[in-house]
């Protein structure tokens, strides 16, 4: 749903991307698979007011699943975009905060706990799944030019080996 508004409006989302899968581990481990479920989507941005939108958001914050080892423990990475960019590179600056990201064991963004998304985190899969949530701010400027804008965030998980 991302398509070309008026001069007030804009849509605006960063698409989750897994980069990188399995690196290392015992032998006697699953493989690790990750999955991009949801993007953070900021929708109808206006110019100069900032627009959050926070990890318990289920409609428009960013959600991936991990799928590993019970009880391994994993770090995760995110590498977060500084802004979005359109078709014609302008730039819509966005802020990600201490408590922009969430995670749990079950796919309930209110049981989720927090952490720091610009940080790497280090938490155990405790049933075979780990769900990543993901929150965001968008700060366009007043003058800010209207069209779709886009960036990608991309997650990185391996066993730690502990």
């Amino acid at each position: 749903m991302r398509k070309q508004l008026g001069v007030w409006r804009r849509i605006a989302a960063v698409t989750v991307f897994v980069l990188a899968l399995w690196t290392g581990g015992s032998e006697a481990q699953r493989p690790l698979s990750a999955d991009g479920r949801r993007d953070l989507e900021f929708g109808t941005v206006i110019r100069g007011v900032p627009t959050t939108i926070g990890r318990f958001d289920i409609w428009q914050a960013g959600m991936w699943v991990i799928v590993g080892e019970r009880g391994a423990e994993v770090r995760i990475d995110l590498t977060l975009p500084t802004a979005m960019l359109n078709a014609s590179g302008a730039a819509l600056p966005l802020q990600f905060g201490a408590n922009d990201g969430g995670y749990a064991s079950l796919p309930l963004f209110f049981v989720a706990q927090s952490f720091d998304p610009r940080l790497p985190l280090i938490t155990t899969i405790q049933r075979r799944r780990l769900y990543i949530f993901l929150g965001g701010t968008a700060l366009p400027d007043p003058m800010q030019a209207a069209g779709t804008y886009a960036a990608t965030i991309s997650l990185t998980v391996s066993y730690t080996g502990n």
